[in-house]
Order: structure tokens, then C-alpha cells, then sequence
């Protein structure tokens, strides 16, 4: 019996994304996450660089860049509003992350593999 060693690494990458999550530690959007990566690993998937921008009004405004680099999902808010902001991205996966931003101020970039896309922005003042 061959030892396909591309498919070992992906069944022993699925076992270390997974297995924490079988021990309660992460949430089933987290293990979709991973196994949808290792999935795209597996199937060399490629995702084209892209970048989009949009600038979201009402209570808490704020301008949020989103897009793909070298394979992998990256979002970043500036804070156009009065006060301090949270920010919670939604992903296809079912995975949820969140980011923080100061008045004027940009978040820290958030990246996801390429597989996990954002589908939702929501902000929260903050006083």
C-alpha cells in the first residue's frame, strides 16, 4: 500500500484543526473553517488577490476593507464614528470573529484562510 503523502498531511491537518473542537474548545463555524481549508489545500484551490472597501453609516459609522491576499481572507475597520467601536465579521462557515477600533483609529487586520468569507459586518458603540 503507497503512503500518498499530500493526502496524509491533509487528513493530519483535519485531525489537529478538529481535534480541540472535539474537546469543547472551539465552536462547529471554527471546524467547518478548517475543514473547508483543508479541503481547499487538498484540492490546491486558488483565490485570486482582491480588495473591496465599503463605508457603513448610521449610529456607529465605520469603513471596512475586505478582500483576499496570498490564499487567505483579511478585514480591517476604521472607526468613523464618535466613540470607541466593536465589530463582529461573520463568516460563510458559520465562524464568527472580532475587532476593536479607537475613534479615527483602524482595527487590527483579521485573517481567515481562504475558505471562511466574510458575509457580515455588525458594529457596537461603546461608551
Amino acid at each position: 500500500m503507497r503512503l500518498n503523502v499530500k493526502r496524509a498531511a491533509t487528513v493530519a491537518a483535519v485531525l489537529v484543526t478538529t481535534a480541540p473542537a472535539l474537546a469543547g474548545c472551539e465552536s462547529m463555524g471554527d471546524i467547518a473553517t478548517g475543514l473547508a481549508a483543508a479541503a481547499d489545500d487538498m484540492n490546491g484551490v486558488y483565490y485570486d488577490n482582491q480588495s473591496f472597501s465599503d463605508n457603513i453609516g448610521g449610529d456607529c459609522p465605520f469603513f471596512v476593507e475586505y478582500g483576499m491576499n496570498n490564499n487567505q481572507t483579511f478585514v480591517r475597520f476604521r472607526n468613523d464614528g464618535g466613540s470607541s467601536q466593536s465589530y463582529t465579521i461573520s463568516y460563510n462557515t458559520g465562524a464568527t470573529r472580532t475587532a476593536y477600533a479607537e475613534p479615527g483609529q483602524y482595527s487590527d487586520v483579521t485573517w481567515m484562510p481562504g475558505a471562511a468569507q466574510p458575509n457580515h459586518f455588525n458594529s457596537q458603540c461603546t461608551t
